[in-house]
């Protein structure tokens, strides 16, 4: 009898559960809520939605339109889209439309106040236009991308952006080839202080917001910051065009095309924007920059040049002590990108099998830096290396050190946080030097001979 009586409760408590209505909550889609059917709260933004059951609680429609023809227990808000309450509309609070129009059929009623606040030819436009920007929500921000695919509107818009990028690659050409400099020479701190700028444009807006002053600073902050902005991706694109033997406008139009498809990729397209907004927001900054330190820094006056005897040159022993294995090894040729990829994934096998035969090693972020750290201190490369032929120097050609060995491994972790853009980065550059080789100082070369591990 007890576990009759104990089946009886969980079937009662569980139909009184599902009796109870729901919270309907949509992100890009439609709602709708049938005549048989309840629902506790609506809420729907970059969508419409269509009500014909009742709602317990409140109705809020975002970016989308309404079609109520039911009762309503609290308020029903609609912001920048249409409304439309049926007969048997009956809303027990508020009905308001914020930049659109509220059209109710004499037989609704409402119990609270009808409120249309309209912003003129723009609320038209924006109510309008709501249809658009719930299918850029639905089929594109919600899937993590900015262009959906069936979206004539939106990819005419890239295009729009696309020709404003060559405009200002052939109007700025000279902040615009800075830019592409600092892309090549510090592709990392460009990186990096495009990440830290990011960061910061919130907190330093609601401080100059709270301040009295900052106030009348924050739109010439924001103008630099889109300006920046503006300039940087023109500069990221102008650098991917250069790869394909363009310059100047015709290389920001091929970089600007070859992005544009990528952007209707889902979920990759949302992360390489912002990937490619701050990279060139940091390298626009770091130009302005240093065009400021120059600006500042006027040259001395040249003095009056008067004879006197030629200074003696150095003697060839006084350069910096450098023996001659250290000097053959800048002049071998450099390790090619598809050298350097097998040569990874060989050292990835290796560090999976040591450790399997390893009991106190487990494969790991602490195996693979032991691994890597060790060999290239010991050995200056890695079982990857050894089996490619490669090897890793000191840019003066003096072989890696257990310091420089660290700081490289430590920087190879920035390389990746990008989506490995760091590492991608020795397959163009002209030295096939990732980011981590341009931080720890390093370069990587064809061994001049076959090395070991004994």
């Amino acid at each position: 009898m007890s576990t009759l009586a104990l089946l009886l409760l969980s079937a009662s408590l569980s139909s009184a559960q599902a009796a109870q209505p729901r919270t309907v909550v949509s992100i890009g889609r439609d709602a709708t809520i049938e005549a048989g059917q309840e629902a506790k709260e609506v809420v729907v933004i970059g969508g419409s939605a269509k009500i014909a059951g009742p709602v317990r609680d409140s109705v809020v429609v975002v970016g989308g339109s309404l079609e109520l023809d039911a009762p309503v227990g609290r308020d029903v808000v609609v912001v920048f889209g249409s409304s439309k309450l049926g007969p048997a509309a009956r809303v027990g609070g508020d009905a308001v439309a914020v930049g659109g129009r509220l059209e109710a059929d004499p037989a609704a009623t409402v119990r609270g106040d009808r409120q249309e606040v309209s912003f003129g030819a723009l609320g038209g436009r924006l109510a309008a236009g709501s249809a658009w920007l719930s299918e850029w929500v639905g089929e594109g921000l919600f899937k993590l991308r900015l262009i959906p695919h069936g979206a004539a509107w939106a990819w005419a818009a890239a295009g729009l952006m696309l020709l404003g990028y060559v405009l200002v690659s052939a109007a700025a050409a000279g902040p615009v080839g800075a830019a592409v400099g600092v892309l090549e020479a510090q592709p990392s701190t460009a990186f990096l202080a495009g990440l830290l700028l990011c960061c910061l444009a919130g907190p330093l807006s609601l401080l100059l917001l709270v301040s009295v002053v900052g106030i009348v600073f924050l739109p010439f902050l924001l103008g630099a910051g889109l300006a920046g902005t503006v300039l940087g991706k023109t500069a990221v694109y102008q650098l991917a065009g250069t790869r394909l033997g363009l310059s100047g406008p015709r290389a920001a139009l091929a970089g600007a095309a070859l992005m544009l498809p990528l952007l209707a990729v889902p979920v990759l397209a949302l992360p390489l924007w912002l990937l490619v907004t701050a990279w060139g927001l940091g390298a626009a900054a770091l130009a302005s920059a240093e065009l400021v330190r120059r600006e500042m820094i006027s040259p001395p006056a040249a003095p009056m040049k008067t004879a006197a005897p030629e200074a003696p040159q150095p003697a060839p022993h006084s350069a910096p002590f450098r023996t001659e294995a250290e000097s053959d090894a800048m002049n071998l040729p450099r390790a090619s990108f598809g050298l350097r990829l097998g040569a990874m994934a060989i050292d990835v096998i290796a560090v999976a099998v040591i450790a399997l035969i390893t009991p106190v090693l487990t494969f790991g972020v602490f195996a693979w830096s032991a691994y890597q750290i060790a060999l290239w201190t010991w050995k200056g490369t890695t079982f990857g290396g050894i089996v490619c032929g490669i090897r890793g120097v000191r840019v003066d050609g003096r072989p890696m050190d257990l310091t420089v060995a660290a700081v490289r491994h430590l920087a190879s972790w920035f390389s990746a946080l990008p989506g490995f853009l760091g590492f991608f980065w020795a397959g163009w550059d002209p030295e096939g030097r990732t980011w981590h080789d341009k931080i720890a100082g390093t370069v990587v070369v064809r061994a001049a001979k076959p090395e070991s591990l004994v």
